[in-house]
């Protein structure tokens, strides 16, 4: 049986790696908004703090499968931080990928006043939130988990809206297209916090059908 203060520690790690997570995510659609490229380039250089972390948390799972030899509940919750650590390192990859279009849109002024966007964004980091209490506290609801349909809807009126822009107006397709991009890499990332709820309810019924 692996020693309490041990997976303590692991998950304290993950804890941490939510929170920078989440604030990259933020951070991306504030420099958006603003066209702070500066922000832009923070975000960027700090992902590798991110994915530092995100290697420490996997060696740390498995140094305590390899020498601890966990059993049930306990082999479930450490092999489940590591897919749990991997869909938090790649939510930041999205927010680096939104920080780099930020960069790459040319024109200065933005075509349309962002609204859904910055709602999708706001979603996705009460994913992360939910998502982490479940684990924080080992307990599930697939009601809480229901806020996903809100970003698919959220990104088909995003993609609607800068589809008529552009047939409006040739000269935007090149903005329009990189801000559709923004919306799928914000789904993908609310997909990456519901997979760590999904995982969540594994560790405790050990049901493997949504994962």
């Amino acid at each position: 049986m692996v020693k309490e203060e041990k997976l303590q520690d692991m998950k304290d790690e993950v804890i941490k790696l939510a929170e920078m997570a989440s604030e990259a995510i933020e951070n991306c659609m504030k420099a958006l908004q603003n066209r702070d490229f500066e922000l832009s380039d923070f975000i960027i250089q700090n992902d590798k703090k991110i994915n530092e972390l995100y290697a420490e948390i996997e060696n740390k799972c498995i140094y305590l499968i390899a020498l601890e030899q966990p059993v049930a509940t306990d082999l479930r919750l450490i092999s489940s931080t590591m897919s749990i650590a991997n869909d938090l390192e790649r939510i930041g990859d999205y927010a680096v990928n939104i920080a780099k279009i930020n960069k790459r849109i040319k024109e200065k002024e933005l075509i349309k006043p962002l609204i859904d966007l910055p709602r999708m964004k706001d979603i996705v980091r009460e994913e992360i939130e939910i998502s982490m209490d479940f684990y924080k506290n080992m307990k599930y609801s697939e009601e809480k988990l229901k806020i996903d349909d809100m970003i698919d809807d959220l990104n088909k009126q995003v993609f609607n809206e800068l589809v008529l822009i552009m047939m409006g107006d040739p000269k935007t397709v090149d903005q329009a297209g990189k801000l559709i991009l923004v919306g799928r890499h914000l789904e993908r990332a609310g997909d990456h916090a519901i997979n760590i709820a999904r995982r969540v309810n594994y560790i405790i019924t050990g049901d493997t059908r949504y994962i």
